[in-house]
């Protein structure tokens, strides 16, 4: 009986660059391949959502995301899948962290032969079902450890304690997201000089059951040392009341997604916030001394 064919999904809008890929595997000897074409990645995620596929080829530089944004967010909607990512020789450093992150390797586009790209796919898949079995066995997909931050009162410096552990715990190499869990604009994209289009406010025009992996990838924005960020509202025009069940799924759903969840929690007496420190692993009070 022959071998069934690869389902390949190549995330891709170059098409010359699909079409030299398609090529490349067709040059391989003894090896039978569907491939599907996604030029988007909201378009990879519609066909992922419709379809099963083998292995994901992923170019990070696509006409609706950029670097290691387009691999998070991929990645949130299809874990189960093994992901080769392909970079162009500028973007070899994005294909190492994406790697770090959870891809099975990357490629550089132009320098890899039939030999290699085939035999990068096969391991992708062994080494991504290898580590399946044995997070399996081990009961090793546990959820990321979720820390909080609360000050014990405003002013305090609670964004700069949060985000500088979660620096620490990104530098470590660790999968790392911070989360402006606020209802109304925080200090964070101010200190990281970020004008994010994406932030908490549009997961809490959702109900909780509709706030999923993809929904919160989609809003996740990568810095270029790793360190994921999910900012909260950004004007007075996106402050939207978080309900507690939005809170424990926002926190819950991340920490399903990383090793850790780092919260910048709001002083105020808010039922969201205690529904959010009831999913904490460990919470801080961040405080000033008292001056004479």
């Amino acid at each position: 009986m022959s071998e069934a064919p690869f389902r390949i999904l190549l995330v891709e809008d170059n098409p010359g660059d699909v079409r030299l890929i398609r090529e490349i595997l067709s040059e391989a000897q003894g090896l039978r391949f569907e491939m599907t074409v996604a030029g988007r990645v909201a378009e990879a995620l519609e066909k992922l959502e419709k379809q099963s596929f083998d292995v994901i080829l992923l170019d990070l530089s696509l006409p609706d995301s950029q670097g290691l944004d387009t691999f998070h967010t991929v990645y949130a909607r299809a874990p189960e899948v093994p992901i080769v990512v392909l970079t162009g020789l500028a973007d070899e450093t994005a294909g190492v962290r994406a790697v770090q992150a959870g891809a099975e390797d990357y490629l550089i586009k132009g320098q890899c032969d039939s030999e290699l790209l085939v035999r990068s796919i096969r391991y992708a898949m062994v080494r991504h079902e290898k580590l399946r079995e044995t997070l399996r066995g081990t009961e090793k997909f546990q959820r990321g450890r979720v820390v909080g931050f609360i000050g014990a009162k405003g002013g305090v410096g609670t964004t700069t304690v949060a985000l500088n552990v979660a620096t620490v715990l990104a530098s470590e190499q660790r999968n790392v997201v911070i989360v402006e869990l606020r209802p109304f604009i925080g200090t964070l994209a101010a200190v990281l000089r970020q004008a994010p289009q994406r932030n908490l406010s549009q997961l809490l025009a959702l109900e909780p059951a509709a706030i999923n992996q993809v929904e919160i990838g989609a809003r996740l924005v990568t810095l270029p040392f790793g360190l994921r960020v999910l900012f909260g509202p950004q004007g007075v025009e996106e402050f939207r009341e978080i309900s507690p069940e939005q809170a424990e799924v926002i926190v819950e759903t991340l920490a399903s997604m990383a090793d850790y969840v780092v919260l910048d929690l709001p002083w105020e007496p808010l039922e969201s916030t205690a529904a959010a420190v009831r999913h904490c692993d460990f919470v801080g009070l961040v405080s000033q001394p008292e001056t004479q």
